[in-house]
């Protein structure tokens, strides 16, 4: 599948990145496009679980996202400067079919 990938295979990949941004999880959902209100529902319904924050995030992000891309992703992670969590992206998307490499 092109741009929207399997939830299984996207679920997987947000689940590496929760991982790793148990403290930027509010500033990559803002610069995905994740509304105040919605980090703050987040926040309340999985109050004690940061990672699980950030997977939410993320699934949230691709639901709203009519063509989710992992160049997105990887856009949000350089600016809020975990560009350590790149080639992760990079290593999975062409098994998924989805553009990676950041324009910006």
């Amino acid at each position: 599948m092109a741009a929207a990938g399997d939830t299984r295979d996207n679920r997987l990949i947000f689940r590496q990145l929760a991982q790793q941004l148990p403290r930027e999880w509010k500033d990559i959902g803002r610069e995905l496009g994740i509304t105040e209100g919605e980090i703050e529902t987040i926040s309340l319904n999985f109050a004690a679980d940061v990672k699980e924050k950030c997977f939410q995030v993320f699934l949230t992000w691709e639901r709203q996202s009519g063509r989710p891309s992992l160049a997105e992703v990887a856009r949000a992670l350089q600016r809020n400067g975990r560009r350590d969590l790149v080639p992760l992206l990079e290593q999975v998307g062409p098994e998924m079919n989805y553009p990676c490499h950041p324009t910006d």
